[in-house]
């Protein structure tokens, strides 16, 4: 049984990391792999020690910070890392980064100035 847990949060974090741009949910990911969503949510915390929905918010904002570092406009990577809204995306971005979305682009292209 353990072995079979630690290979299922395996595959749930794969699964997030492939499919962060799509409406991923726990109930979604818990019926992916026949598991109660507590049990995954469970054995999801105890590899991550995140949330299921706090370890994909985490992939998306990453997944932006690449794009924006890119050259991406903040106006279009919201929707290219799967939020449905740039207020969502904002708010998400400035909690986990300390700096507004554009901020950090400012801050890439200045960098590339220098």
């Amino acid at each position: 049984l353990h072995s079979t847990s630690r290979r299922q949060r395996q595959m749930c974090k794969e699964t997030v990391n492939e499919h962060y741009k799509e409406d991923l949910s726990l109930e979604q990911l818990a019926g992916h792999f026949y598991l109660n969503k507590f049990t995954l949510a469970k054995l999801f915390k105890e590899q991550t020690d995140r949330t299921v929905h706090n370890y994909i918010i985490l992939k998306r904002i990453s997944m932006a910070k690449q794009k924006i570092t890119e050259g991406m406009l903040p106006s279009a990577v919201y929707q290219d890392v799967g939020f449905r809204d740039y207020s969502t995306f904002y708010r998400a971005f400035l909690k986990m980064e300390k700096i507004s979305p554009k901020g950090f682009a400012r801050f890439c292209s200045d960098k590339k100035d220098n």
